[in-house]
């Protein structure tokens, strides 16, 4: 299973590899597929195993060392390495299995060619996330040859920008919410909050990635944002979107006002004093409260339900990313109390 998962990973950077070869910028593909050839014609072999009790298996599926260690977990591993959940079991229908998801082989040999691109110092939130793209756009949703090559994932993992900064490479980056890798955007907003720099490009992606992500909380955003946008064009139609979108009601509208505006102070405004003074204004348990009224529309408790998702992942992001310990304490408290 694994080795049919690594033939098929480097096929599809070779695919990739081949389209527009003469640009400069996409050095990066060219040196993965080195890596992965001198890596099995030369060694050393990537340590795969399962399990870890010293590792934090949180929605994790696996873990990848992306530099030089030595006697590493329970099983005293040596970079290269690669280390798989131990509760993924093979499930009923021939996949497998995590808690309450399951995922197939194709999945599952995706997360391994993710790990093994680890291997090779790629890591989350420091250049082009290589990992996530790769594994996306290679084992997930169709059959390689049917895959589209054009996609946001594989535009990423063929790697044509000049830098993580690059405008195009962020609204690739919020485009993949469409195919799946959420948290990808998110993670790239909440670790390069110091250094991005918000203008009308890096402001479009926002508004895109959160059209398609949920479109109610855009409502509470809306306000924040558009006014930040110089072309005429551009707040012309976000506010025709606007217009012609449902905010959900009042319940919906006055809780995703609060997360937008802890959004705004973390995420744009940088400032973690003014968003820590916002996250004890979120009030998950009242807007929970509505859901269980039985007169509520199935369409707002769907509302209800995606905003406490939005948060969550906000949330998650925020305290991973956090200056100060007071401000990841106030997370965990505010996530503990209210459930997430």
């Amino acid at each position: 299973l694994i080795k049919n998962g690594v033939t098929r990973g480097v096929s599809c950077l070779e695919q990739l590899a081949s389209s527009k070869i003469d640009s400069p910028k996409r050095e990066e593909i060219f040196n993965l597929l080195d890596q992965f050839k001198m890596r099995f014609e030369f060694g050393p072999n990537v340590q795969i195993a399962c399990g870890g009790e010293s590792l934090d298996w949180h929605n994790v599926l696996g873990y990848g060392s992306s530099g030089e260690i030595q006697g590493f977990g329970e099983h005293g591993l040596r970079h290269p390495l690669v280390i798989m959940n131990s509760d993924i079991e093979s499930d009923f229908w021939g996949g497998f299995s995590l808690g309450r998801k399951s995922i197939d082989d194709e999945n599952y040999q995706g997360v391994v060619f993710h790990e093994m691109i680890h291997n090779f110092g790629h890591q989350h939130n420091e250049g082009i996330d290589y990992s996530y793209a790769c594994e996306s756009c290679c084992f997930k949703g169709s059959k390689l040859k049917s895959k589209d090559l054009n996609s946001a994932s594989c535009r990423i993992c063929q790697g044509d920008y000049d830098n993580e900064f690059d405008p195009n490479y962020i609204k690739d980056l919020a485009q993949t919410a469409l195919e799946g890798d959420t948290l990808v955007y998110l993670m790239f907003l909440g670790s390069r909050k110091d250094e991005l720099i918000w203008n009308g490009q890096s402001f479009e992606s926002l508004l895109n990635f959160y059209s398609k992500e949920n479109s109610s909380f855009l409502h509470a955003l809306y306000p924040y944002i558009v006014p930040m946008l110089s072309d005429l064009d551009s707040k012309q139609k976000w506010k025709d979107f606007i217009d012609n979108s449902s905010k959900g009601r009042e319940p919906t509208q006055i809780f995703n006002d609060q997360i937008a505006r802890f959004f705004y102070a973390f995420y744009i405004k940088n400032d973690e004093t003014l968003a820590y003074k916002e996250l004890a204004k979120i009030d998950v348990r009242s807007v929970r409260r509505t859901v269980s009224g039985a007169t509520m529309a199935m369409g707002h408790k769907i509302n209800v339900e995606n905003s406490i998702l939005t948060l969550k992942n906000i949330l998650n992001i925020a305290r991973a990313n956090a200056k100060t310990e007071k401000f990841r304490t106030g997370v965990g408290i505010v996530k503990m109390n209210e459930g997430l």
